[in-house]
C-alpha cells in the first residue's frame, strides 16, 4: 500500500552543483515501487569550440574506429565544435565528439584546445557588413572556420551562390542573416536576439 505523494526539490539535493533542476514527484511507501529518476537540468549547456593544433604522440587519444577520419582533419587550424558522444560507454572512457560541418570523430579532450565561441557555426547564414559602402552587402554561408594562431582569432570562409569568397572574414564583419519566407529556428532566433 502506498502512502502520500511528496515532492522532492532537486535544487536542494544537488545544491553543491549550483545547477537548478526540475522538481520530481515520488510516492512514499513500498520501496520496490519507488524509482529514482535522474533529473535533467533546465539550463542549456553552452556550445564549446576549440582546435587540435598537434597530432598526439600515440593513438589512444583518438577512438580506434575514428583514426582514419582524424588523420585527415588534425593537426589543423580548423575550429571544431565539441559535443558529448552519443554512446554512453564512449563518454565513460573519456571521449568527446568533435564536429566540423558534417564530419565528426571521437577523441580524448586532452588534444583539444578550447577557444571562445563567437556565436557562429559552419552552415550558418550571415550577412556581410557593407562597412559604410566599402563593400557590397551580401548574404553568404559559413563553410569553414579557421583559427589564426598569430592573431588568436577565428577567421570565417564564406560561400555565396556556390562560389567561395576570396577573403577571410572576422566576427566584426558579419551579422546573422534573417531568412525571409519561413520562421527562424530557435537557435537562429536566439542568435539574432543576442547580437542585436
Amino acid at each position: 500500500m502506498l502512502g502520500k505523494v511528496g515532492v522532492l526539490n532537486m535544487t536542494e539535493v544537488f545544491a553543491e552543483n549550483s545547477i537548478p533542476f526540475d522538481s520530481i514527484e515520488y510516492e512514499v511507501g513500498d520501496p520496490e515501487q519507488n524509482r529514482i529518476l535522474v533529473p535533467k537540468s533546465t539550463l542549456k549547456k553552452s556550445t564549446r569550440f576549440g582546435v587540435c593544433l598537434w597530432w598526439p604522440d600515440y593513438a589512444p587519444w583518438i577512438h580506434p574506429q575514428d583514426i582514419s577520419i582524424a588523420e585527415a582533419f588534425i593537426p589543423s587550424s580548423r575550429v571544431f565544435r565539441k559535443d558529448l558522444c552519443d554512446n554512453v560507454s564512449d563518454q565513460k572512457l573519456g571521449y568527446v565528439k568533435l564536429t566540423y560541418g558534417s564530419v565528426s570523430f571521437r577523441v580524448e579532450a586532452a588534444i583539444w584546445m578550447e577557444i571562445k565561441s563567437e556565436g557562429f557555426e559552419i552552415s550558418d547564414f550571415v550577412e556581410i557588413n557593407s562597412q559604410f559602402g566599402k563593400r557590397s552587402a551580401l548574404v553568404a554561408e559559413i563553410v569553414e572556420m579557421q583559427w589564426n594562431r598569430h592573431k588568436r582569432r577565428i577567421e570565417y570562409v564564406l560561400q555565396a551562390s556556390e562560389t567561395r569568397l576570396p577573403n577571410r572574414f572576422l566576427r566584426s564583419d558579419l551579422r546573422p542573416a534573417v531568412r525571409l519566407g519561413r520562421h527562424l529556428s530557435t537557435r537562429e532566433l536566439a542568435l539574432v536576439q543576442r547580437i542585436n
